[in-house]
C-alpha cells in the first residue's frame, strides 16, 4: 500500500506494521500475536493536518506512538523529510525529538505533579539547549502567553489548574522547543464540549501562526472534520479509506467509513445507528478485517483486498468501492 510522495512531505510511513504478543492466560503461558497495525503507508505534507479516525482498538494510538518514536515498528519505516527516523534516533542528536512533539489525551498523566509550571517548561529547553539558563523563565512566560495563560501561573503546580488549562500547558510544553510537527493523540476527548471548542480553535490558530503540521488522532468524526485537511480511516490496524476531508465526508466509499458516519450523533443528540459489535474480533482474519461486520460482504472479500483509487486524492480498500 503506497501513496505518491510529494515534494513538501515532511513525515511519511512506508508499510508500517506493529505486532504485540499477548497472553491468553498467564497461568498456562500461552501467547498469541496481535497485529496492532498492518502495512500502513501514509504521507503528511508540511503545514497540513492529517486526521486519523477509527473506533477504540483500531490502531490510532499505536500509529501515534510509532511516529513519535516511543515504540519501534515490527516492519516498515518512518521518514522525517528524507531521513529514516531510526537513523535520526540512533545518532543521539535529539533532532527528531525536537522537530516532532506529542500532546497526549490526559495532561494530568504527563505533567509531573512535583514540578512547577516554569520547571515543566524549562526542562525541554535545557534538554535541547534552547536559550541561556537566565532567559528560560521569560521564554516559558512567552510560550504560556501563546496558549492564553498568564505569567502568574509559572510558580503554580499542575493540580491547581482545570483540565482545559492543563491541556493548554501540555500544548505550551510541546511548543516550547519550536517543533515542525505535533502529534495530537485524542487531545480534547477528556474535556467538556465548550472547552473542546476553545482548545481546537487554539490549535488551529497556532498551526496558522507557526505553519505547524499536525497528525490529529481522534475517534470523534466531528472533531476530525473540523480540523483535518486529509483523513485516514483505520479499523483493526488496517487502512479502510484515505482521502481529503471532503472525499471522506461527502463521498465515503468504504462500508466501514459509511457505518462510522451513520453512527455519529445527530443534531438533536440521538444516535442514528448504534455500533454494538465487539471490535475485538481476531485481527488475523483472512482478507478484509471488516468482513465479519460488513453489510456488503461478498466471497471475494476473504482474499487480498485491492486498493481502489476513486480519484487522485481518494482511495478505498474494498472490493465494493465502486459497486
Amino acid at each position: 500500500m503506497h501513496y505518491n510522495i510529494r515534494m513538501n512531505d515532511i513525515l511519511r510511513t512506508e508499510g508500517l506494521s506493529k505486532q504485540f504478543n499477548s497472553r491468553t492466560n498467564p497461568l498456562y503461558g500461552k501467547t498469541f500475536t496481535v497485529n496492532a497495525l498492518s502495512d500502513v503507508s501514509v504521507t503528511v505534507a508540511k503545514g497540513e493536518t492529517l486526521g486519523v479516525v477509527g473506533e477504540s482498538g483500531s490502531g490510532k494510538s499505536t500509529l501515534a506512538r510509532l511516529m513519535i518514536g516511543l515504540i519501534t515498528p515490527t516492519a516498515g519505516r518512518i521518514y522525517y523529510k528524507d531521513t529514516t527516523v531510526d537513523a535520526m534516533l540512533a545518532d543521539h542528536s535529539r533532532a527528531y525529538r525536537k522537530a516532532v512533539q506529542m500532546v497526549f489525551q490526559d495532561p494530568a498523566a504527563t505533567l509531573n505533579p512535583r514540578f512547577t509550571i516554569v520547571n515543566l517548561l524549562k526542562e525541554p529547553l535545557a534538554i535541547h539547549n534552547i536559550a541561556p539558563e537566565k532567559e528560560r523563565r521569560d521564554h516559558a512566560a512567552r510560550v504560556l502567553a501563546r496558549v492564553d495563560i498568564g505569567a502568574e501561573a509559572l510558580d503554580r503546580y499542575p493540580h491547581e489548574f482545570s483540565g482545559g488549562q492543563r491541556q493548554r500547558i501540555g500544548i505550551a510544553r510541546a511548543l516550547s522547543v519550536e517543533p515542525e510537527v505535533i502529534i495530537l493523540d485524542e487531545p480534547v476527548s477528556a474535556l467538556d464540549i465548550s472547552i473542546q471548542t476553545q482548545i481546537l480553535n487554539l490549535l488551529l490558530r497556532l498551526k496558522d501562526d507557526d505553519n505547524l503540521t499536525y497528525v490529529f488522532i481522534s475517534h470523534d468524526l466531528s472533531v476530525i472534520r473540523f480540523v483535518s485537511d486529509r483523513v485516514l480511516v483505520l479499523y483493526l490496524g488496517k487502512v479502510m479509506e484515505y482521502g481529503t476531508t471532503a472525499d471522506i465526508f461527502s463521498d465515503p466509499r468504504h462500508p466501514y467509513t459509511k457505518l462510522l458516519l451513520a453512527s455519529t450523533y445527530s443534531i438533536n443528540g440521538s444516535r442514528a445507528v448504534d455500533i454494538a459489535d465487539d471490535i475485538s474480533i481476531a485481527r488475523n482474519t483472512t482478507g478484509c478485517v471488516f468482513y465479519p461486520r460488513c453489510p456488503r460482504r461478498v466471497p471475494e472479500c476473504l482474499h487480498d483486498i485491492p486498493r481502489v483509487d476513486v480519484s487522485s486524492t481518494h482511495a478505498s480498500w474494498c472490493t465494493q468501492t465502486n459497486a
